[in-house]
């Protein structure tokens, strides 16, 4: 569950056309730290 609850932070409609120039709301951005961090935090435990 807390890996599906990570990976929601980083279900965002990228191919809009508002954001094809690669400006993504800060949220977004903020979400994909938490997401990275996640990933960081976890990198031993998702090998296994």
């Amino acid at each position: 569950m807390e890996m599906a609850d990570v990976y929601a932070h980083g279900i965002h409609d990228y191919a809009d056309e508002r954001y094809q120039k690669y400006d993504y709301p800060e949220e977004w951005l903020e979400d994909v730290e938490k997401v990275d961090e996640w990933l960081k935090d976890n990198e031993e435990y998702m090998y296994k």
